[in-house]
């Protein structure tokens, strides 16, 4: 299915724009700072580590989970210098 002329140049001038979302001037999400956005990481873990994870963590998924237990030992660890 080919899209229409009209449909092309939206979204052409979208890109151009660099904002995500419609042709609408602030159409879209809010582009998050080079600080606020998620970076991915790869860790190797034993399975027993990967089981305590997903029982203590704090989140929705393994991820978040993750990143709480990592932020309490941290704060933790500030803590104690």
């Amino acid at each position: 299915m080919q899209l229409g002329r009209s449909k092309r140049r939206c979204r052409k001038n979208s890109f151009i724009r660099g904002n995500w979302g419609g042709a609408r001037e602030g159409a879209g999400r809010t582009p998050l700072s080079e600080y606020e956005k998620k970076k991915g990481c790869k860790i190797y873990i034993t399975k027993n580590v990967k089981e305590d994870i997903i029982k203590y963590g704090i989140g929705n998924n393994f991820s978040d989970k993750s990143v709480d237990l990592i932020l309490e030992g941290i704060n933790s660890r500030k803590k104690n210098n």
